[in-house]
């Protein structure tokens, strides 16, 4: 009885002696030529991008992808890591980051009552300056930069007064008459 070879190595490779010997081999070859396999995966993201990309943002917006962030964070795997990454320096530094922005927010109840229109060209980049807890009044980014720190409200007036000259003593005036 004569076999197609192509037919036994088929039949070979979706056997179980089969399917072993093709994991050993491969994964031997993987270990002994991995910059080939690293040109591979290269040329072929380049050639496959915009798919592989499109591919990725579908995922990362279906309720599969949620679902799983879900359980990997529960996880014992996604709790390790999680603590891990918090005592990392970089970790560190992002919760302080973030714990001191929560806060100063919490504390700060400013409104935004602007008191001139923007005085400045279209192509100057202004910051709107608290000059106290409700109103603003708008200043080049460079000048509200310029004084930062415990009493940058202080230095920068002296900045608002040079632009604005006494007219913010009069516009705050009348908003106190207004208030009472």
């Amino acid at each position: 009885m004569v076999v197609d070879r192509k037919q036994y190595m088929k039949k070979w490779r979706q056997s179980k002696k089969g399917k072993e010997s093709n994991r050993k081999s491969s994964k031997k070859y993987q270990q002994m030529h991995p910059e080939i396999r690293r040109i591979a995966r290269k040329k072929y993201y380049y050639l496959h991008r915009e798919r592989i990309i499109m591919q990725q943002k579908v995922y990362h917006q279906s309720d599969k992808y949620k679902i799983y962030q879900k359980k990997y964070a529960q996880s014992e795997h996604g709790k390790v890591a999680r603590k891990k990454y918090r005592q990392s320096k970089k970790g560190k530094l992002t919760n302080q980051k973030t714990v001191r922005k929560a806060k100063a927010k919490r504390k700060r109840n400013l409104g935004f009552d602007i008191l001139f229109e923007n005085p400045f060209n279209k192509c100057e980049i202004i910051h709107w300056h608290h000059i106290n807890n409700c109103d603003v009044v708008a200043i080049p980014k460079d000048l509200h930069y310029q004084y930062m720190g415990k009493y940058h409200r202080e230095n920068t007036m002296e900045i608002v007064k040079q632009i604005y000259g006494g007219e913010i003593y009069e516009k705050l005036s009348e908003k106190s008459d207004i208030m009472d």
